[in-house]
């Protein structure tokens, strides 16, 4: 019991000496010593003109990235897509070929395929909790 108290005022006692020492709360009228000067701000970064965005070996950079952005979201755990395939698919498509799926299809199947996967994680952490 003694422990328990002791512990309540030292807490009670701690928090009193923290905003005594706060002057708003101690009722000093001593001014706030004066603000430091800040850091100074890094330059701002420049920002590029429509122009440069647009010339040529900004656009190969640019294109060279995207594929970049591609190849990574191809790495799904759900479907393992054929790079070689979708490389295929963004030439036909170049060449004014049809797709094998139309894109309601596509997008139907995407979303199966999500949706089955997260009944099999649901399954996989029910049995694994069960387990548990």
């Amino acid at each position: 019991m003694f422990a328990k108290l002791s512990i309540k005022y030292l807490l009670l006692a701690g928090t009193w000496v923290c905003l005594a020492s706060v002057p708003a709360f101690a009722g000093s009228t001593t001014t706030p010593p004066p603000a430091t000067p800040a850091a100074a701000e890094p330059p701002k970064k420049k920002i590029p003109t429509k122009e440069e965005l647009l010339a040529p070996e900004y656009v190969k950079k640019l294109s060279q990235t995207y594929g970049h952005f591609i190849r990574k979201n191809l790495d799904n755990p759900v479907v393992k897509l054929n790079v070689t395939d979708v490389m295929k698919g963004m030439q036909d498509a170049t060449d004014g070929k049809p797709a094998p799926l139309k894109d309601g299809e596509c997008e139907e199947a995407f979303r199966l395929l999500q949706q089955y996967a997260q009944e099999e994680m649901l399954k996989t952490n029910l049995e694994e909790s069960e387990t548990f």
